[in-house]
């Protein structure tokens, strides 16, 4: 089901993602350390490879399956990607201080010969509540527990 947006709704989800871009910079001008967030790739619309999930390294994918991707696309808030073997769709709803939930997540039926990182993968995106992009990394997170999943700008 593909959702149509309002020219005013449109204008809010670009206000909220350019605010989301804004609260990686730190006012701070003491001589404390700052990452240098200039450089981080976007959220929206770029393809992020799968390289660490639940704390283990994604290192090669399973034989005859591709690296797990996701990709946030901005034309009505919607999640693409792939769990290795079979496709993922969803929606996602970005929210003021770097909030991020995913919904209506599901995947083709391909009978795949390992299916558990499409299973953890499809659990951590349901439990993501926010995000943190570190230069190319993104980062999905669920309060203050290490992350859940981390991504590698493509």
């Amino acid at each position: 089901m593909i959702n149509h947006f309002s020219k005013h709704q449109m204008k809010y989800l670009y206000l909220v993602v350019m605010l989301s871009a804004f609260t990686f910079t730190d006012c701070n001008t003491s001589k404390k350390s700052t990452p240098d967030t200039s450089m981080n790739s976007p959220l929206l619309s770029t393809d992020w490879k799968l390289v660490e999930l639940n704390g283990h390294k994604i290192v090669n994918p399973i034989p005859n399956q591709k690296l797990a991707d996701i990709k946030l696309m901005p034309e009505g808030s919607r999640l693409v990607g792939s769990g290795g073997c079979n496709s993922m769709m969803g929606v996602f709803e970005l929210e003021e201080k770097n909030r991020l939930k995913f919904s209506g997540i599901a995947m083709t039926k391909m009978a795949c010969p390992d299916m558990s990182i499409e299973t953890q993968l499809s659990i951590a995106l349901s439990e993501t509540n926010k995000f943190a992009i570190n230069g190319k990394t993104l980062m999905l997170l669920k309060g203050k527990k290490p992350p859940l999943a981390k991504f590698e700008a493509q």
